[in-house]
Parts: structure tokens; sequence; C-alpha cells
């Protein structure tokens, strides 16, 4: 994990070492861009509006820095045994990797809609190195479960 923050642009990492670093969850939804009429339809076809929701794909992870009023959202993702990091931030086009494609209505637009968790990875000032042992912990618990 240490060589995956080594790899990363010295600013960013200047960022996320002064930041506080929590977890994020995110989901894609075309719900909004439903008109109300459709939004009935799917009701009386059997579907829920909730299968219509696409989660992150398994192996990806948000993680969101706050450094103040600033602040940076950064994809974790597993691939061929190394940790990839890339900053996205809130920009909907960043995440379209991240997500399964859409087996609904893919020509509808879907909205991205984060979830800030309140588990602290990391505190401000704290050494990556902290960060990735948080990181390492939370990926053995999951591991076992």
């Amino acid at each position: 994990m240490s060589d995956t923050f080594a790899r990363m642009d010295e600013v960013e990492r200047d960022f996320i070492r002064q930041a506080q670093v929590i977890f994020a969850r995110a989901e894609r939804s075309p719900v909004a861009a439903f008109s109300a009429f459709e939004l009935s339809g799917l009701h009386f076809s059997g579907q829920s509006v909730l299968d219509l929701v696409l989660e992150l794909l398994p192996g990806v992870e948000l993680l969101v820095a706050r450094q103040q009023q600033d602040e940076r959202i950064y994809a974790l993702q597993l691939q061929q045994g190394k940790y990839l990091l890339a900053r996205v931030d809130r920009d909907n086009s960043r995440y379209q990797s991240l997500f399964p494609a859409p087996r609904h209505y893919p020509d509808k637009r879907y909205d991205l809609k984060l979830h800030l968790q309140e588990v602290t990875l990391k505190h401000p000032g704290a050494p990556l190195a902290a960060l990735a042992m948080s990181l390492a912990s939370h990926h053995q618990a999951q591991f076992r479960t």
C-alpha cells in the first residue's frame, strides 16, 4: 500500500498527509431523469426504483480527504494485485469505470450520489503509513467476513 502513495503526485501526497481521511459510499441512479409518469409505469411493471441503483464495482473504495474547506475524493482500486489511487472528486464523468454498466435504461442520465461515512481512517497530520495501516486493517476485517 505504501508504494501506492509513492506513485502519486507530490502535491496529492502532501494534501492527503495533511488531511483527515474517511470512507465514502457512492451510487449512481437514473431516477432523477424519470418523469412522474415513467416512475408510475415502473411501479406497475413490478420494478422497484432500487433495482435501478448502481453500486461501485467490487474492489473499489472511495476515500475522502478533507483539509478545512477543501475536499478531494480518491478511488482506491485493486487491479492485478496492485492498488491504484486516482483522484475523482465529485466529477460524475470520472466514475464511469468504477460502476457496472446499467442493465436498465442505459439511455438515461445516471446521477452520482456520495454518502460520507463516519469512520476516520487518518487524522490530519498523521503520516501516510497510518492510512496504509488503517486500510490494511479494514481489508483484513473484510476478508474475514
